[in-house]
């Protein structure tokens, strides 16, 4: 399931932001979300983020211009899947 869960949040998907249409991982789009909800006061969405930020706490977020974008991805999706497990309750499921 965890290898599901990775090509999953892996995979590309199209978006219209501010009038245009962009590509972006649903593992982005899944953030966005997250963070979006924690600003417009969702106590469960900023409870969910605050988890996550201290359940990846010390990792430096990837830099545009990195040459390895895919690396980036792939370990984005396995931190999100570890998040995921986390929450759920669940082991290991791969």
């Amino acid at each position: 399931m965890l290898i599901d869960l990775h090509k999953e949040l892996s995979s590309r998907v199209q978006i219209t932001e501010q009038g245009r249409r962009i590509t972006i991982t649903k593992g982005e789009l899944l953030a966005r979300a997250l963070v979006a909800g924690a600003i417009k006061g969702d106590a469960k969405a900023r409870r969910d983020l605050l988890d996550m930020i201290n359940t990846l706490g010390g990792k430096e977020p990837p830099r545009p211009d990195n040459d390895n974008v895919e690396d980036n991805v792939a370990e984005d999706a396995d931190l999100l899947a570890a998040y995921v497990r986390r929450k759920s309750g669940g082991g290991r499921h791969d």
